[in-house]
């Protein structure tokens, strides 16, 4: 298939481009436990699911937190630059996070380029005042200590580099925290980015970034019902979406982050777990452990996201008609998560300290509150590679992806 030349393109192609990955973490603090490389990801993917939904085409150095292009090239500054390029990319964004001392978010271009000035300051100010941030500004990549930055140096389109916050802000800052929160939930920052990102698009005349003015409801005939589905009209042909379709028909349709596919299952219907006995007596240090791996496994989600966690590890005891401490700390291949020790080594569960948060979330998961849909596993979507083993048994039907909350995916 021809690339096609920009200026032919009905949509903008965005390439967007998640700083480091593979070997390279980028900027680290362990205080925090945060990794450059996995935040970057984090909002890229999640700013390109609203670029697309909002009438842009997205181009991506990388997916997966792995050291190559789509292309196979190494995910180095020239890769990533010819990459865009051999795709004839409209625009270009490098998302990054700062360190080196300071506050707030910046965003780089290369000298001599007023176009990506205009949408450096565009998406700046944007993102800047939603996350609450300080503006520092658009500065030139001249100004940096390394001299031009490769990104912003090669690519033949506009391109823009943001520094999202500073990594290395003191411990409880504004910054530290939403790094934090883009790692775990990265749909708010990516909104702010976005809506940045839009407005610049509509300055620049580009078609298909607002919702079609040629919008309409169809009737569809399914089966012999009449349904009303939204329809979206381009050059005199109407277009209804997948999800509406699939759902109207029974399946479950959903988005494949890993493989960036949509996919349909059978709609098949879940018996809900029945609920842990009203006389069933977790002991103290059961409630204390239960808490503690909630705790470690689902930090930064919300209730609902703590509940969940716990919700899959009574679903593994009741299954296995086994005690809570045999489900944490088996050894075999069906444990809760892949990794049989949860980010908790046994003999040290009493070094970590559940928030009231976590202790509130799995009291209302032994007193029967459930969102889980039967679900039996689960893993951080921020880890998640082609090659994780979840994602591997789903692909091959030997278990089925459900839902995705927060940075958790859930499976069956």
């Amino acid at each position: 298939m021809d690339i096609p030349t920009r200026g032919t393109r009905r949509k903008p192609l965005i390439c967007l481009d998640a700083g480091h990955g593979g070997n390279d973490p980028g900027a680290v603090s362990p205080p925090n436990l945060l990794k450059e490389s996995e935040i970057n990801l984090a909002a890229v993917l999640s700013l390109g699911k609203i670029l697309e939904q909002n009438g842009c085409e997205v181009l991506y150095t990388r997916r997966l937190n792995v050291a190559t292009c789509p292309s196979g090239r190494r995910v180095g500054i020239n890769a990533r630059a010819e990459y865009a390029n051999a795709h004839n990319a409209d625009f270009f964004i490098s998302i990054h996070t700062n360190a080196g001392g300071g506050q707030g978010a910046e965003t780089f271009i290369a000298p001599n380029d007023q176009t990506s000035r205009n949408f450096a300051e565009t998406v700046n100010t944007h993102y800047s005042a939603k996350m609450g941030l300080r503006n520092r500004g658009v500065k030139l990549d001249t100004t940096t200590r390394h001299g031009s930055l490769g990104v912003l140096r090669n690519t033949k389109m506009p391109a823009i580099l943001l520094e999202l916050a500073f990594i290395d802000a003191p411990s409880g800052s504004h910054d530290v925290q939403i790094l934090w929160n883009i790692l775990h939930d990265s749909t708010t920052a990516a909104q702010a980015l976005a809506d940045g990102v839009l407005k610049f698009l509509r300055s620049q005349n580009h078609v298909n970034v607002d919702n079609h003015p040629n919008d309409s409801n169809l009737q569809v005939d399914i089966f012999g019902e009449i349904h009303e589905i939204t329809a979206i009209n381009i050059d005199g042909k109407n277009y209804v979406g997948l999800r509406e379709i699939g759902e109207k028909l029974g399946f479950i349709v959903n988005w494949d982050e890993i493989r960036k596919i949509p996919t349909i299952s059978k709609n098949v219907k879940i018996e809900k777990p029945t609920k842990p006995p009203k006389t069933h007596n977790f002991t103290f240090d059961e409630i204390r452990l239960l808490e503690t791996v909630v705790h470690w496994e689902s930090r930064g989600e919300d209730l609902k996201g703590q509940i969940l966690v716990a919700n899959v590890i009574l679903n593994r005891m009741r299954n296995n008609n086994a005690c809570l401490a045999d489900v944490i700390f088996h050894n075999g291949a069906f444990t809760v998560v892949e990794r049989a020790d949860f980010y908790l080594p046994a003999g040290q569960a009493g070094d970590a300290e559940p928030s009231e948060l976590t202790k509130n979330a799995v009291k209302q998961a032994i007193n029967g509150t459930d969102y889980s849909q039967g679900a039996m596993f689960f893993h951080a979507i921020s880890h998640l590679t082609a090659d994780s083993w979840h994602e591997r048994a789903a692909a091959d039907g030997r278990i089925v992806h459900l839902f995705d909350h927060g940075n958790h995916r859930f499976y069956r």
